[in-house]
C-alpha cells in the first residue's frame, strides 16, 4: 500500500511527460497489487523448499515458470495484442499464481524435505 500511496509524490520529483507518468503509475500500481504473491513465492521457494534441500524443483518451478508462462505472457501480450508498455508487466502475475500454486502443493506435500546432514 505505501509503495502505491507514495509514487505520485516521488514522481513529483521528476520532470518527465504526462505519458511517462502514467506508465510509471501503472507499472507502480501492478507491481504494489503483484508484491504479496512475489513474496509469497520467494518464503516458499526460497525460504522453504531451497532451504529443506528441494533446490531441483526449486529451480524448474522459478525458471519454468518465468521463461514458460511469463516471457510468453509478455511475448503474446507485447507483440500479438500490442498491449501499453505498462501493462505487459501484468503479464508477470500469471507465472506468480502458477508458482504459487505449484510450490505451495510441494510445501504441503513435504516431499521438500529432505536430510542434509548426510555422510
Amino acid at each position: 500500500g505505501l509503495i502505491n500511496l507514495a509514487a505520485p509524490v516521488l514522481l513529483g520529483f521528476y520532470n518527465i511527460s504526462a505519458e511517462a507518468e502514467h506508465i510509471v503509475k501503472t507499472s507502480v500500481l501492478i507491481f504494489g497489487l503483484n508484491l504479496p504473491l512475489s513474496v509469497s513465492n520467494f518464503i516458499i521457494v526460497i525460504g522453504i523448499l531451497r532451504s529443506g534441500g528441494d533446490t531441483r524443483f526449486s529451480l524448474f518451478v522459478d525458471s519454468g515458470m518465468h521463461w514458460c508462462v511469463a516471457v510468453s505472457c509478455m511475448f503474446v501480450g507485447a507483440l500479438v495484442l500490442q498491449i501499453p508498455p505498462a501493462l505487459i508487466y501484468l503479464c508477470i502475475v500469471p507465472s506468480d499464481v502458477v508458482k504459487l500454486i505449484i510450490g505451495g502443493r510441494r510445501v504441503v506435500s513435504r516431499k521438500w524435505i529432505h536430510n542434509l546432514t548426510k555422510q
